[in-house]
């Protein structure tokens, strides 16, 4: 997992909402296409049965939930 990706993940869990593609953006200061990268690095980590959370993609944002 990328630097990026824990980063993205600290943040996703600290949120109590979904956070959105731009405001992730903005809170890592990296590009879009490396975030995108970086979220499909975490999904891939946290894919369905593989740990007890998963990303999922929920109002237009990106949330994590128990599995």
């Amino acid at each position: 997992m990328s630097d990026l990706s824990r980063t993205i993940e600290a943040l996703l869990f600290l949120s109590p909402q979904p956070v959105s593609l731009p405001d992730l953006v903005e809170a890592t200061e990296a590009t879009e296409g490396q975030v995108a990268e970086a979220i499909e690095l975490l999904r891939e980590d946290l894919a369905e049965g593989r740990r007890g959370v998963v990303l999922r993609e929920v109002s237009g944002g990106f949330a994590l939930a128990s599995d």
